[in-house]
């Protein structure tokens, strides 16, 4: 109800014997995204056979948080000469998503766990009190670097259980910070042991990377009637 707009009839008496002017309708819209959505995409070199089809999908993605008017970050994520680089290809600040996003390519290996630590860095940055991070991966974290650094850890290399409890920690450590992490696995049966246990129950398994948009599509809408 507004003091101006479309006049309600039934509200008319108001206006004449309680002095209310606020007779009529007025439309006003109603920004209801409390939550922002970060897409981190596994950018290493075992990706590099679908790297065309991963930038289209993430794109098609973008565009519909776009129309939705949720806020989204969209980065990869891969580890070359002992470096772990995070590319951002859309930030919170960029209303539209761009053609940047086919720029991802494959290369390197994955430090998962040093990544997932970046990814919340940058989720500070979010206008909502409530986040949600997607992470496409494989479920299996590897870098030719080792884990920890000394003369008595030469053999500790990041790779398998070590790897993936390191990864399973950063989750833990982003949901301990109120943020949502759901896995995005497309990777081998014996991948899917190691995602259910880096992930839990929040993952979801697909069989080819043209299943990637609807798959977050679906599980993103299990959430947001969650958080609401």
């Amino acid at each position: 109800m507004s003091n101006h707009g479309k006049i309600n009839g039934g509200k008319i008496w108001q206006a004449l014997y309680v002095d209310n002017p606020r007779v009529f309708e007025k439309k006003e819209q109603e920004d209801k995204s409390g939550f922002s959505v970060d897409i981190m995409i596994d950018g290493s070199s075992s990706r590099k056979n679908s790297q065309e089809f991963i930038a289209a999908q993430v794109y098609v993605l973008a565009k519909s948080l776009e129309r939705c008017n949720i806020p989204c970050q969209i980065y990869s994520y891969c580890s070359i000469r002992g470096y772990t680089v995070l590319r951002i290809f859309k930030d919170y600040s960029e209303q539209k998503a761009g053609k940047e996003i086919f720029k991802y390519v494959a290369a390197g290996n994955n430090r998962d766990g040093l990544a997932l630590k970046g990814a919340g860095h940058l989720m500070e940055h979010s206008p909502k009190e409530k986040r949600i991070l997607v992470v496409l991966t494989d479920a299996s974290p590897q870098d030719d670097q080792s884990a920890t650094e000394g003369a008595f850890y030469k053999n500790n290399e990041y790779t398998d259980e070590l790897a993936i409890k390191d990864t399973e920690k950063e989750i833990h450590n982003l949901k301990s910070n109120n943020i949502q992490v759901i896995g995005i696995f497309m990777g081998s049966e014996r991948g899917t042991i190691a995602a259910k246990e880096i992930f839990g129950k929040d993952f979801v398994k697909i069989e080819t990377i043209h299943q990637f948009s609807d798959a977050v599509g679906r599980i993103l809408q299990e959430k947001i009637r969650n958080i609401n």
